[in-house]
């Protein structure tokens, strides 16, 4: 992954980590489990694209 992808990705992560974080309805305690499961779907996705682009599917 190049570094414009990195900072692609980090952006994504991040923009939804302030919806979440902004969002009204929503209490702290699911707040928190909701960024938690974003850094955790983050890093999934990355090992994903890693093991594509390892395999030759992604150049």
């Amino acid at each position: 992954m190049n570094e414009q992808e990195k900072l692609q990705h980090e952006l994504i992560k991040n923009s939804l980590k302030l919806a979440v974080m902004t969002n009204p309805t929503l209490t702290s305690y699911q707040k928190q489990c909701a960024v938690d499961e974003i850094d955790k779907a983050a890093t999934k996705a990355d090992w994903i694209y890693e093991m594509m682009k390892q395999c030759g599917y992604i150049k």
